[in-house]
């Protein structure tokens, strides 16, 4: 009599089996809703699906509460998709940096009427408190006598230059802000090595109009006559935050006009 054993396989392999129709039917439709509005479509099918076949066995008088429910639910969700695909567009055009030489488009509205780029971390322990005081001044100025509402300032709330943010945090904070400003003053009285000038360029690549405080004898060689190359460009001679103090309250808003 022979006898037969029974040996289970040491080694599981995992077998892998085909999608059924049903789970390819459901991948299929996940991979279709790519956009808000194709969401809202699928929102809409899937539950006035099931209130169509409540209409066929409910009785008349909630017939009507089924059809008005059917139709908030349909307005609801196109007016949501209709929103998110504002705010989308939005962002899309809030990060495209128009072609050189271009105004940037003016938008309805921004978080800032003005950036105020002025020398800060490149001035001396001794010097800042009085410096930041004297740019301070200029800012109630432009709020004052210039009606600008929203002003930034990185320095607005520092009192020494122990008040910096770390560098990352501050490159990032003013590039939002840039973005989000209207127009963009630079404060270049004197002739030093600052961030004010890597600003000034990057608002120079976005199409803000600019408006530089200086002498062209401070300014980078290719700054000296961007206002002749760009339209939205304006470069107002002055040496000293008094000068530029005195130039905005004589001429107002007048003087940022392009």
């Amino acid at each position: 009599m022979n006898t037969f054993f029974i040996v289970p396989e040491k080694n599981h392999t995992k077998k892998f089996y085909p999608m059924t129709e049903k789970t390819e039917n459901r991948s299929n439709i996940i991979n279709s809703v790519s956009t808000p509005l194709r969401l809202a479509a699928l929102i809409v099918l899937f539950i006035e699906a099931p209130m169509i076949y409540l209409l066929t066995k409910v009785s008349t008088q909630y017939v009507i509460l089924i059809i008005f429910l059917m139709v908030g639910i349909l307005i609801f969700t196109l007016l949501g998709a209709y929103k998110i695909e504002r705010a989308q567009i939005a962002l899309k055009e809030a990060e495209v940096i128009p072609p050189t030489g271009i105004a940037e488009t003016s938008r309805d509205s921004y978080v800032w009427d003005v950036f105020l780029a002025a020398p800060m971390a490149s001035l001396s322990s001794d010097s800042f408190k009085t410096t930041t005081e004297k740019i301070k001044e200029i800012k109630q100025a432009l709020e004052t006598e210039c009606d600008f509402q929203k002003v930034f300032f990185a320095g607005s709330n520092m009192g020494s230059k122990v008040d910096f943010h770390a560098a990352d945090v501050s490159i990032e904070m003013d590039i939002n802000a840039l973005k989000e400003s209207r127009y963009f003053i630079l404060l270049y009285p004197e002739k030093i090595v600052s961030s004010v000038l890597f600003e000034a360029g990057i608002a120079l690549a976005l199409g803000k109009p600019s408006f530089y405080f200086s002498t062209l004898n401070n300014l980078p060689f290719l700054m000296q006559q961007a206002n002749q190359r760009f339209d939205f460009v304006k470069i107002h001679p002055a040496d000293n935050f008094e000068q530029i103090l005195t130039i905005i309250k004589n001429n107002k808003k007048r003087i940022f006009e392009i």
